[in-house]
């Protein structure tokens, strides 16, 4: 089957809602889309009210949301059509500027490979401060414009979409891009794709990589250049790091400070980095999700690194279990706390399209590099064994003080994160048991 073209027709429109539920979505004048032809028609009116410039998205609503003590701006759409024009006019950017879905494992792996290279680097984490917020829109879309690879349809709907979300919301024309909506994270690829490339053009700059506001950076340079040279790269783009989520540290052999042989060194004999136990850099960086220990070199001189959970991912999975038995002190409903816990501990298959491959949640999926077989694992407060301690400490009173007896004390204890990562095991819930489930972890 051929891909669809960027305009904007019935048959392409139609491609946009194949293999995905509406999800509660309902059209601006159709009742009812049940058959083929009901489709037929639907759709054939929305490409000539599309035609017709009518398509000002007056349906959009926003909502704000509050995270970290910072408020957010959300907008979305109940409207079907708008869905529908929404995804096109996605579709039509996405394959315009090539832009694929990172494979957050692949990136990890890739930071992995480069952290156990011996050799002398400086490595710069970082993470923009309200990346969506912070892309200057003007700038943006006139790129889009200069560019040409996408249709004056497509830049006038975009046009359309902007202009009706600054009237609902003022205040969202000094926000940057709205969140909520599906075009959002793919304009900010669009805008960022060209900080990337001025990142790797920094000279002594080897590697960098991007998973959407999250960057590293390798480089053969000192931690001063290189934190100068990108913060003003940074600055071209208006964009700013977020301090208390970045670090900037250099992974090398202490004893390089005061030697001068460039190879086949003889002051290795006497160097005493790699027999060391500690880490080569403290405090551990964190990215995506883990925390990255980097320790003493190997047999074949290569820095060791261990993969633990994040600090944030064990503060949100710790508040989650301690959330849990607190609901059950009120509802008293035993069976909801062991759905809480197994969903927990395992992982779920989330809802999808009998036509696709299965999506699961879970830390053996989610955190699937994680080093569950290491020596520094087992003693490690980021461990998933230090969370199975925390849960079976945290657990064993409450429940004894609420009268439950031992053996069903013994079972709810049982659910461990160790065992759900290492045996994968899934779980199955309906849709409707895992709004039950997750109830009580709405702020988390």
């Amino acid at each position: 089957m051929n891909s669809p073209t960027q305009d904007f027709t019935a048959k392409n429109l139609n491609w946009m809602r194949k293999r995905r539920k509406q999800f509660g979505l309902t059209p601006d004048h159709n009742d009812h889309l049940e058959t083929n032809d009901e489709w037929s028609k639907y759709l054939i009116s929305l490409e000539l009210r599309i035609a017709q410039n009518q398509m000002n998205f007056i349906k959009l609503s926003t909502f704000v949301t509050k995270k970290n003590k910072k408020k957010r701006t959300t907008v979305r759409t109940k409207s079907l059509d708008e869905a529908l024009t929404l995804r096109k006019i996605n579709d039509n950017l996405r394959r315009a500027y090539h832009i694929k879905s990172p494979s957050r494992d692949n990136i990890v792996k890739l930071v992995i490979q480069a952290l156990r290279d011996p050799s002398p680097k400086t490595v710069y984490r970082l993470d923009i401060r309200s990346c969506f917020e912070s892309i200057h829109r003007t700038s943006l879309m006139n790129k889009i414009a200069r560019d040409g690879h996408v249709s004056f349809q497509t830049l006038q709907l975009l046009d359309n979409f902007f202009s009706h979300a600054y009237s609902i919301k003022p205040e969202l024309k000094k926000s940057g891009l709205p969140r909520g909506v599906i075009i959002t994270s793919t304009l900010a690829e669009i805008y960022l794709n060209q900080l990337d490339l001025e990142l790797r053009n920094i000279p002594g700059v080897y590697l960098a990589v991007r998973y959407v506001d999250d960057i590293v950076i390798f480089a053969t340079c000192g931690e001063v250049t290189l934190k100068r040279e990108v913060q003003s790269c940074l600055s071209k783009y208006r964009l700013k790091t977020n301090e208390s989520k970045s670090n900037i540290f250099s992974i090398k052999c202490t004893c390089s400070d005061i030697c001068g042989h460039p190879e086949k060194c003889p002051c290795e004999r006497s160097c005493k980095c790699a027999k060391s136990d500690s880490s080569l850099v403290s405090p551990a960086p964190e990215y995506l999700g883990y925390k990255i220990l980097i320790g003493k070199r190997n047999d074949e001189k290569e820095n060791k690194i261990t993969l633990l959970l994040s600090d944030s991912k064990i503060s949100k999975l710790k508040q989650k279990i301690f959330l849990s038995l607190q609901d059950f002190k009120s509802n008293k409903n035993i069976n909801l706390l062991k759905n809480r816990l197994s969903y927990l501990t395992g992982n779920q298959l989330l809802p999808s399209d009998p036509s696709r491959r299965g999506l699961y949640t879970g830390l053996a999926y989610t955190h699937s590099l994680y080093s569950h077989d290491d020596s520094q694992e087992a003693t490690s407060s980021n461990s998933l064994s230090a969370l199975d301690t925390f849960f079976s400490n945290l657990a064993r009173p409450a429940l004894r003080r609420l009268g439950i007896s031992k053996e069903e004390t013994n079972a709810i204890t049982k659910y461990s994160f160790v065992s759900g990562f290492i045996k994968r095991r899934r779980t199955k819930f309906s849709a409707r048991d895992v709004i039950e489930i997750t109830r009580c972890w709405n702020h988390v």
